[in-house]
C-alpha cells in the first residue's frame, strides 16, 4: 500500500508542473480536484477548488455554460476540444474527457485548458494585415505584385 501512496503522491506532483489547467469534474460540472495551474487562474488555492462550479469559477456564470466542450464530451463519451473566450479577454484551447465507471457509465470529465490568449491575438493580427494587404492591391490601378 505504501508504493501506491507514493506513487498517487509524485503522480499529483507532476501535475502540478503543468502549465496546463487540469481539473476533475463531476456530471454537474462541480469540480473535485484541480492542480496548481487551475487555482492560479481562478485566483484561489487547489484546495479551494474542490465544490465549486466551474462555470462560476472560468466564467462567473451560476448555470452550466450552453458552449461548453467538457459537457459535451459528457453527452457524446468522447474528447471534445474547442476555442473558449472568457469575458476577460482571454483565450483557452479546452479538451473535456469523459470518465466512465466499470459499467460504462459517465461519471464525470477531465477538463483540460491551455491559455491561448497571445496565439490568437496574432492570428488576429495576421488577418488584419492580410485584410488591408488585399484592400491596397484592390485599390491602386495598375500596380503588379510579384511575389
Amino acid at each position: 500500500m505504501r508504493h501506491t501512496l507514493d506513487k498517487y503522491g509524485q503522480e499529483h506532483k507532476i501535475i502540478d508542473q503543468l502549465v496546463e489547467i487540469v481539473i476533475q469534474v463531476d456530471r454537474d460540472m462541480n469540480i473535485l480536484w484541480g492542480n496548481r495551474a487551475a487555482a492560479e487562474a481562478g485566483n484561489t488555492t487547489p484546495g479551494q477548488l474542490p465544490g465549486r462550479a466551474c462555470y462560476g469559477l472560468w466564467r462567473r456564470k451560476t448555470e452550466i455554460c450552453a458552449d461548453c466542450p467538457v459537457r459535451q464530451a459528457m453527452e457524446e463519451k468522447r474528447p471534445i476540444t474547442a476555442t473558449v473566450a472568457l469575458p476577460d479577454q482571454r483565450y483557452w484551447r479546452v479538451t473535456g474527457t469523459p470518465l466512465f465507471d466499470e459499467n460504462d457509465i459517465v461519471t464525470g470529465a477531465i477538463e483540460t485548458a491551455l491559455d491561448i490568449t497571445e496565439q490568437v491575438e496574432m492570428e488576429q493580427e495576421l488577418r488584419r494585415g492580410r485584410q488591408e494587404l488585399a484592400h491596397l492591391v484592390a485599390h491602386i490601378p495598375g500596380v503588379i505584385v510579384r511575389l
